[in-house]
């Protein structure tokens, strides 16, 4: 058999980020969610959902070579919960596969002399990656509520290899003052696994997203408000000196 090994970036896809909101938020959005994002980026916030609500998104990346979609389905569940469904997908097309094309004349493994391209073998393939999010929040108090999330990854990375995992997520939000709120949540926390059909086995290892809120009516007026928050990512996957901060095989992005 084959060992699973934690690999940075194996669920890198998954912290792409979804919503115009959070996105125009630099992704701090654990402690502000409270829309069919919410199972997304911190199921707790589903228990804020008072009516069923629909949201999506399209992204074209990188001359539009890159499609990234998102669809959340949310609704309540009495009057202190909330679930929701989400579908993320992020997918390549059209990528030329020229491996059987070489027509290497010295069999030497390189293109050189008169080797030539025989383009009638040149294949073409895809690849993608799809996440299927079940989550469900719910309220303790006035003040706590917590939720969770089931994910199941699909993945493609040609016609021969291919991937599925599965993961949870955790999250909580607390209201620490009328003005304050305080979000946590652990995204991976059981090691996602994925297991690929080439044998490979990878782990995603977990994230974990800590982040406060402050509502601050400028002129006492309630009409007049500003929603200072942070989020601080603190990952355990080694990734070293390229992050903001890092300590050992631990790094923080904020």
């Amino acid at each position: 058999s084959v060992k699973a090994q934690f690999r940075a970036y194996a669920g890198e896809f998954l912290q792409l980020g979804t919503g115009a909101r959070s996105l125009a938020m630099g992704n701090a959005a654990i402690a502000i969610c409270d829309d069919a994002t919410s199972g997304y980026w911190n199921p707790a916030g589903l228990s804020q959902i008072q009516y069923p609500s629909i949201t999506g998104m399209h992204e074209a990346r990188f001359d539009n070579t890159v499609q990234h979609d998102f669809v959340a389905l949310a609704f309540p569940l009495g009057k202190d919960g909330g679930a929701g469904i989400s579908i993320l997908h992020i997918g390549i097309s059209n990528i030329k596969d020229t491996r059987s094309a070489l027509i290497d004349l010295n069999s030497d493994g390189l293109f050189n002399g008169d080797d030539y391209i025989d383009y009638t073998k040149v294949k073409s393939f895809g690849n993608y990656d799809w996440g299927i999010l079940f989550s469900y929040g719910q309220k303790l108090d006035s003040l706590f509520s917590y939720g969770a999330t089931a994910k199941l990854i699909i993945r493609k990375l040609d016609a021969e290899n291919h991937a599925t995992g599965f993961g949870v997520d955790l999250g909580v939000r607390y209201h620490f003052l009328p003005e304050l709120t305080l979000a946590a949540v652990g995204q991976d926390i059981t090691t996602t696994l994925l297991s690929y059909s080439s044998g490979s086995k990878e782990l995603v290892s977990p994230t974990l997203k800590l982040g406060p809120a402050y509502l601050w009516d400028i002129f006492s007026d309630s009409n007049h408000t500003l929603l200072p928050t942070v989020d601080a990512d603190i990952r355990f996957d080694n990734r070293g000196s390229i992050s903001e901060f890092h300590l050992g095989p631990a790094s923080s992005h904020f």
